[in-house]
């Protein structure tokens, strides 16, 4: 109402505390029947009916004027007046009237009623919004400082709850693990946030969906309902239990009343199955029957975080060492001196199998079998890194040269990745029992069986093995047996490059050695010296009268390899004299005469 006060005379103005209620209801003028609303609304909260005024029904090809809000067809506005009953006269007074604190409190009663729907329950009226006024402060309250100045006649809209909306989805569920925190939004039937409340306190609740033949999958781990503060509500820490597809979680409105009309979904999403590792501490090289220890830490796959399975399925898990059956070794074999499985730890995801040995040289690999129960699918086998056995007290080669060998087996397709770690070892044990006194490291078979390793040692000695490997190759004898199997070489390299002539690499000079022209002279005072010795022999001969030397019979003094040769310091770059390039037949007695005689 709007009063104009002109002239001199004062003017009283006599305040009534009360608040407005507005309804948009869902009906015509002429379904619409005042006392029986006023009448269901003092039963309600609780009214003298006489606090109770309708004061304005608006029907539908109205606009109100405040709000120039179009009514909807088939829709009415109905403003309802609670408060004091109002005097007729100045000398009268406002008795039984409502104070600021009452108005207060039977708005926020309002509002829950209209949210929770309980007042269109009470009513028998169906509305599609309701508004309603802030109580005014007393005419002498300070707090008319805080009213703004254009306070909407017909109040603020109380927005109903209509639904749940998901703002963060469930992504990358694994079982047993907690999930990325889920957030939803309270929201009216327009997709609006609602975000004020009366004095109820909102709260939602989560549960799991679960798609056919998976009903014993649980959610658990953080709380199941979470307060709505101004329209959101967080939900956090969330395990699903079981791997599967199809899971979505259900979001309803469990407080101030159950109300599960009130709810919302995520999109269907999968729990992916939690894959597990291990991490094998195990020594890396052994002597023979040496006892050791075999560590073995559960981890989750693809993580370095230990697998914590306690926290979600009550399961146990043990730890069994065997030696690998696919290896060839040569007389080796895993001692066992009390047990060799072990319970895992639930603390800390470890276990430790003690007082193992391996009896022989070899290289070896364990294999890891990791048990579960009640559910044995969790279980899975693994391997430990190469272990290596060298007799007791073995001294370690000296590498004064390394070469790389590369050896390209016939039957490349018959060996899978799977299979490649166990044909490396056992490659590397045919290799360790052939050949003495070099080192060799680095084995490395790609999926077409092309196997590359390193020769170290002493020149000499590397030498004799590259040319023992070529040899064998040429032969058609070089092949090493693998899960029951032969498998020959048919092509070998060094150093990438594929000859058919063996030569003793090159070694780096040797600070130390004596200078080239000191090795020169030594050289040349040792060819004077046989010479005279070679003269004086023959002058001593013509002396005694010796017949002469006949030239189809005559010998060429023997010439040594230089391989066979000590040398002073480092060797010269060139391992070969090309007057003496020795001829393949030649090669066969390099071993035993260490010589070649020309003839």
């Amino acid at each position: 109402m709007y009063v104009t006060v002109s002239g001199e005379a004062s003017v009283d103005i006599h305040m009534s505390n009360m608040i407005m209620l507005t309804f948009d209801l869902v009906m015509t003028e002429d379904q619409f029947f005042g006392e029986q609303l006023t009448s269901n609304l003092a039963i309600f909260f609780d009214i003298p009916p006489e606090k109770i005024r309708v004061v304005n029904v608006i029907p539908e090809d109205s606009v109100t004027e405040r709000k120039k809000r179009a009514i909807d067809p088939g829709h009415i506005v109905v403003q309802i007046e609670i408060g004091g009953t109002p005097t007729l006269s100045i000398n009268d007074t406002v008795t039984d009237g409502l104070s600021v604190e009452e108005l207060n409190v039977l708005r926020d009663e309002i509002i829950d009623a209209a949210q929770t729907g309980e007042l269109s329950a009470e009513l028998g009226l169906p509305y599609s919004a309701v508004y309603v006024s802030v109580p005014l402060p007393d005419p002498d309250d300070p707090a008319w400082a805080d009213i703004a100045a254009d306070v909407e006649e017909d109040g603020i809209e109380i927005k109903l709850p209509a639904a749940f909306s998901l703002y963060t989805q469930p992504t990358s569920v694994l079982e047993g693990k907690k999930m990325d925190d889920i957030q939803v939004q309270l929201v009216n039937s327009d997709g609006e946030l609602v975000s004020q409340f009366g004095n109820n306190n909102w709260v939602a609740t989560v549960e799991l969906e679960t798609p056919p033949g998976l009903e014993s999958s649980i959610l658990y781990g953080g709380s199941m309902s979470a307060p709505i503060v101004n329209g959101w509500a967080n939900f956090s820490d969330l395990i699903v239990s079981t791997p599967g597809s199809g899971y979505k979680l259900k979001f309803y409105a469990s407080s101030p009343l159950n109300m599960t009309h009130i709810k919302g979904f995520t999109d269907s999403f999968d729990v992916e199955r939690r894959e597990m590792d291990a991490v094998i501490t195990i020594p890396s090289t052994l002597t023979e029957s040496e006892s050791f220890d075999v560590k073995v830490e559960l981890m989750e796959k693809g993580t370095n975080t230990p697998f914590s399975y306690n926290d979600w399925q009550s399961m146990s898990f043990s730890v069994f060492v065997s030696l690998n059956s696919v290896v060839n070794y040569t007389d080796g074999e895993l001692v066992v001196s009390s047990t060799n499985w072990d319970v895992v730890d639930s603390n800390d995801g470890t276990s430790l199998i003690t007082n193992l040995a391996l009896s022989r040289m070899n290289g070896y690999v364990l294999d890891i079998l990791v048990k579960s129960a009640p559910d044995a699918s969790y279980g899975f086998t693994t391997i430990s890194s190469p272990v290596v056995v060298y007799p007791a007290g073995y001294t370690v080669v000296n590498v004064f040269i390394s070469e790389e060998v590369t050896l390209a087996f016939a039957d490349s397709s018959s060996v899978d990745s799977t299979n490649l770690p166990y044909f490396e070892i056992t490659l590397f044990n045919h290799l360790l029992h052939t050949y003495d006194n070099v080192s060799v490291a680095a084995v490395n078979c790609t999926e077409g069986l092309e196997c590359k390793f390193t020769v170290g040692g002493a020149v000499d000695t590397v030498g004799d093995v590259i040319l023992s490997l070529r040899e064998s190759v040429e032969q058609e004898t070089a092949a090493i047996m693998f899960d029951g199997s032969k498998y020959s070489v048919n092509e070998i390299s060094v150093e990438g490059e594929s000859t058919e002539e063996t030569t003793v690499p090159a070694v780096a000079e040797d600070p130390n050695a004596l200078p080239l022209w000191v090795i020169i002279v030594i050289a040349c005072c040792a060819a004077v010296v046989i010479i005279l010795i070679i003269i004086a022999v023959i002058v001593a001969k013509m002396k005694a009268g010796n017949s002469k030397v006949n030239d189809s019979s005559r010998s060429i003094t023997p010439f040594f390899l230089e391989e066979n040769m000590t040398y002073i310091g480092a060797p010269p770059t060139s391992t070969k004299l090309p007057q003496l390039e020795p001829r393949k037949a030649d090669l066969e007695r390099i071993n035993e005469s260490g010589m070649i005689i020309l003839s």
